[in-house]
């Protein structure tokens, strides 16, 4: 009994020092609007996204995919929000975990969020090498990060350029937009992370592969472009990656809401 309330003591310590920010607004997005989302030191905003979306962002577990889920009312997956946030001066931690667990307690607060963790068997797509073996060029391994020093901001591309063949963005970076995605020195952790924005469900990687890899794909996109003669991100990812995605079932981590509320706005 005492190593009970042990944990409970731990598990309410746990909750009470979880970062939090000093303000936050959330309001309805204005139809037809951008999705977008930015984390510059000290404050968040996003615009037009879901709270399926934002849950996806603030409890998954460091790189891994967007978790699964499960439970919630339809509007969790279509109403969308902007929500503004700020951090209080003189607060300097800093880090995208940090900033997740601030738009956890968020959510927590606003929405009325209450989910918790399991395992259950789910669908997915297995990341294995193709028969006609593996067509990605390796690369060196990224420079490692200098402390203090910012990565080098991502190429600046205008709407509609389009990208000479020999285009690659930084060692270590992903750039993705409707029909392409390419990277450089990148594992195939990070590769399998990229293909699963253009699929229905979570992708294993199961080519034991190590090292870094350069990648570039393009595919016809899920609403598929009319004007578009790019394949099936299936086909694309055969004949373009030497690699295939077969369908399969694994142990996956979910996450399953307990209870959910619309916030009331500000």
């Amino acid at each position: 009994m005492q190593w009970i309330l042990m944990l409970m003591l731990l598990v309410a310590q746990v909750a009470q020092t979880k970062p939090t920010f000093e303000v936050a607004s959330v309001k309805a997005s204005t139809p037809g609007q951008r999705e977008s989302m930015s984390s510059p030191p000290g404050r968040f905003a996003s615009n037009n996204l879901t709270l399926r979306q934002l849950i996806g962002f603030a409890y998954r577990s460091g790189n891994a995919q967007p978790p699964q889920i499960i439970g919630g009312p339809n509007w969790i997956a279509d109403a969308q929000w902007t929500i503004e946030a700020k951090v209080a001066d003189g607060d300097t931690a800093t880090g995208p975990d940090v900033m997740a667990l601030r738009l956890q307690s968020l959510l927590e607060d606003r929405f009325a969020l209450k989910l918790h963790r399991e395992m259950r068997e789910q669908p997915v797509y297995a990341l294995v090498i193709d028969r006609g073996g593996l067509k990605m060029v390796s690369a060196e391994a990224p420079p490692a990060a200098v402390p203090g020093q910012a990565p080098p901001a991502p190429p600046r591309l205008r709407p509609g350029q389009p990208l000479p063949e020999t285009f690659l963005p930084q060692p270590g970076r992903i750039m993705a937009g409707p029909g392409v995605i390419i990277a450089a020195a990148v594992t195939m952790k990070q590769i399998a992370l990229a293909l699963n924005r253009a699929v229905d469900r979570p992708i294993v990687d199961r080519t034991n592969l190590t090292g870094y890899f350069n990648m570039r794909v393009h595919y016809n996109p899920d609403p598929p472009a009319t004007d578009s003669t790019e394949p099936s991100i299936f086909t694309a990812i055969e004949e373009q990656l030497g690699l295939k995605l077969e369908s399969g079932r694994n142990p996956m981590e979910v996450l399953v809401i307990d209870a959910v509320e619309k916030p009331m706005e500000n």
